[in-house]
């Protein structure tokens, strides 16, 4: 079978837990160590890999299913506690990532990230790996809207100036498919993070990718 690809795509944008980060396990620990800290049921595990990819408060707000803004403030900061100290050094790139962010560069593509993580979280995670320097811009889910809204892709679009027919977004999410068809930015789905093949294909991607020698063949010729 051929793999579709994206070649023309002049910056490749890339979300990170999931994507390039394997940090699910990681994640979903975290929420349990916060549950049980504020005395609180823990939610279902695949309830809480599903939200992953959201912005951190619409995130605890559906795994926790709560509504009230200071209680999800409360959830938030006890959350992110344990997931820089409880459960430190729990979370790796996936085989193959820096590979394929060396061909990238070496190719002359623009690298970006669009996640929903928080800037602290995220600028910890590229040094603790030390692939920092393979991005030319990054952009996280407190600075702008949660996705599936579009914002943090037209904002990297923005700082490029570059339509969203230039590009092209990688994620392992429905969120992320959603959010680059809002704007029919062209888009591959990746199979080794939480959502399924078929709830990315709801949002009609190029493709997804079963492994990270398709993705660099559908990036690169």
């Amino acid at each position: 079978m051929t793999t579709p690809n994206a070649h023309n795509a002049e910056i490749v944008i890339f979300d990170w837990d999931g994507t390039l980060y394997d940090s699910a396990d990681r994640i979903v620990q975290s929420v349990f160590s916060a549950a049980d800290e504020l005395e609180m049921p823990r939610p279902d595990a695949q309830r809480i890999r599903q939200v992953i990819g959201l912005g951190l408060d619409e995130a605890m707000k559906r795994a926790f299913d709560i509504q009230d803004i200071m209680d999800i403030l409360k959830y938030t900061d006890v959350y992110k506690r344990h997931y820089h100290t409880t459960w430190a050094g729990h979370s790796a790139l996936f085989d193959g990532v820096r590979e394929l962010l060396d061909a990238l560069n070496k190719a002359g593509k623009i690298v970006t990230i669009a996640t929903g993580k928080s800037r602290s979280g995220l600028e910890g995670a590229m040094k603790e790996q030390d692939v920092k320097h393979c991005f030319d811009y990054t952009i996280t889910g407190p600075e702008t809207v949660s996705k599936p809204d579009p914002t943090m892709l037209n904002m990297t679009l923005e700082e490029f100036s570059l339509s969203p027919k230039q590009a092209v977004m990688i994620g392992d999410t429905s969120f992320d498919m959603e959010m680059a068809a809002n704007i029919e930015m062209p888009r591959l789905g990746v199979n080794w993070g939480v959502h399924t093949d078929k709830e990315m294909l709801a949002h009609n991607p190029i493709g997804v990718m079963q492994n990270m020698a398709e993705l660099k063949a559908a990036l690169l010729p």
